[in-house]
């Protein structure tokens, strides 16, 4: 049977983001939240890692699991884990991009309605077009709103899909900025001080 090292909140159903049924076949090694090292029992023969944001897995950890071949984050957002060291070793990632983007764009309607009285003919810019972007930009024109959409990645990889510039975006008057895109330090794109 495989060794699963899980966050002890997971394995414990709290939250109740992951069902464990989906688990089954898999020998759960609890590790306490923010207290994954290669000290917790049974982490160095672990073959698959499920963590939340807040459980780091630098190369350094992974260097000290030897046996892990899988690595599942319950979030979009990957800056907990070092996807160089993943790509090196050959351990497969699995995150739950796009798992929320109808709770997160119900959620921006509710903030941007509850701070303009209506939402109706306002400019609102999308920075992000992907999974929750792309929601939460069909849910703002389906209640009137003008939105520009900002996603120079995607204009990249997708030559149909048509993004306001950066630079000149921003530069513009806009009602509301909503933000959706990952954490990222390098490239041409990077997000971390945007």
């Amino acid at each position: 049977m495989p060794t699963l090292l899980l966050d002890a909140e997971l394995a414990a159903g709290q939250p109740a983001a992951l069902p464990l049924g989906w688990l089954a076949g898999f020998e759960l090694v609890p590790f306490p939240p923010r207290g994954l090292t290669a000290a917790v029992p049974g982490a160095r023969d672990a073959e698959a890692l499920v963590v939340r944001t807040m459980t780091r897995v630098p190369a350094s950890l992974l260097a000290e699991l030897p046996r892990v071949r899988a690595v599942a984050t319950l979030s979009s957002g990957t800056d907990h884990l070092d996807e160089e060291a993943l790509v090196t070793r050959g351990v497969a990632l699995s995150t739950g991009h796009g798992g929320n983007a109808r709770a997160v764009a119900d959620w921006v309607l509710w903030v941007l309605g509850d701070r303009l009285e209506a939402l109706t003919g306002r400019r609102v810019l999308v920075l992000g077009v992907g999974a929750v972007g792309s929601e939460v930009a069909a849910r703002l024109q389906g209640v009137g709103a003008e939105v520009g959409l900002c996603d120079p990645p995607r204009a990249g990889r997708e030559p149909g899909f048509a993004s306001l510039d950066l630079d000149r975006a921003v530069g513009e008057r806009w009602d509301a900025i909503s933000l959706h895109v990952p954490l990222t330090r390098s490239g041409v794109h990077a997000t971390a001080d945007l």
